[in-house]
């Protein structure tokens, strides 16, 4: 799912029908707008409609504060590889609250 502000596109959502949240971008110039924001609550609007009760991903260290003030939580930390550098991730999940709403933005 993309976003676009002015015509251009400021941020992207990947997600999976299982739940899964693969990909969250926000371009630098959208950044801290609440682009980043719109899309997760969209797809979350869009998952509980199919039913689904739970999101989960594996978020960078940047976009880790993100998914937790979200309602996600650290399962795991993973080191992965990418041309030779190690890089951080964590497997997070978040199982959807009593009554069906979902943390907001502050």
């Amino acid at each position: 799912m993309l976003a676009c502000e002015d015509g251009r596109p400021s941020g992207v959502i990947g997600f999976h029908a299982s739940g899964h949240v693969d990909l969250l971008f926000t371009h630098p110039d959208a950044a801290r707008r609440g682009v980043a924001a719109a899309l997760h609550a969209e797809v979350e609007r869009r998952l509980a409609a199919d039913g689904v009760t739970e999101l989960f991903t594996e978020a960078s260290e940047i976009a880790r504060p993100f998914f937790e003030s979200r309602g996600y939580a650290v399962e795991r930390r993973e080191v992965v590889q990418a041309r030779g550098v190690d890089l951080h991730r964590y497997v997070m999940r978040r199982a959807e609250r009593s009554g069906g709403a979902a943390p907001r933005a502050r």
